[in-house]
């Protein structure tokens, strides 16, 4: 290599490497000030997910624990309807209802209506009675709420609400129950709430 060509070579690296090093250089600048962009808008879209999150469950177990106050639900006795010795599904329908049973009946009608994410509204007794205000939802034949999770969950948080796990409903919707027990009576209220809805508040 003659001297003509040894300049250009050196002169060809030293100008080649310091833009290579300025790019490597703000590549990586670039690269981590993505990543902290990252992490910020994905810790500010968590806390979003989060507030919503509780917004909509502080909202159900109000809703849940004023039902449970409520004078008629918390007169509930062993009167009520009860599926226990019924030998085939039945529904609402297929039962005579007390004046009492009917105001509870329309009470809970009236939450699950005002609540379009609600699924259903109902109650299992100490003695093995079920109200909902669906009608015409089938129930199986010796149908005890006592052996629900929803019931039992909610007699180990007697003074507070209790969340299930989510589960797949009879119909196949993806839901949760929030239930709170009534006075110190050991009879639980629940309310079934369509799991869909919070993929659409948090998406």
């Amino acid at each position: 290599m003659n001297i003509r060509n040894k300049l250009i070579l050196v002169f060809f690296i030293s100008v080649i490497t310091p833009i290579v090093l300025l790019c490597i250089i703000t590549g990586n600048n670039i690269k981590k000030d993505s990543l902290r962009e990252f992490d910020k808008s994905a810790n500010a879209e968590l806390v979003r997910i989060e507030k919503t999150l509780s917004l909509f469950f502080d909202d159900i177990k109000e809703n849940t624990a004023m039902a449970a106050g409520n004078s008629d639900v918390e007169k509930a006795d062993k009167f009520m309807t009860s599926f226990l010795k019924e030998k085939s599904v039945k529904t609402m329908t297929d039962f005579d209802h007390t004046a009492e049973e009917q105001r509870i009946i329309d009470f809970f009608g009236e939450i699950n209506d005002s609540h379009k994410n609600y699924i259903d509204v109902y109650m299992g007794t100490k003695f093995g009675g079920f109200i909902l205000e669906n009608k015409t939802m089938e129930i199986p034949a010796g149908f005890d709420p006592r052996l629900r999770p929803w019931y039992k969950k909610a007699l180990l948080y007697s003074d507070k609400p209790a969340l299930t796990k989510a589960y797949k409903s009879g119909t196949g919707e993806a839901v949760i129950a929030v239930s709170h027990a009534v006075s110190v009576k050991n009879d639980i209220l629940s309310v079934k709430q369509d799991m869909s809805c919070l993929f659409r508040m948090t998406a």
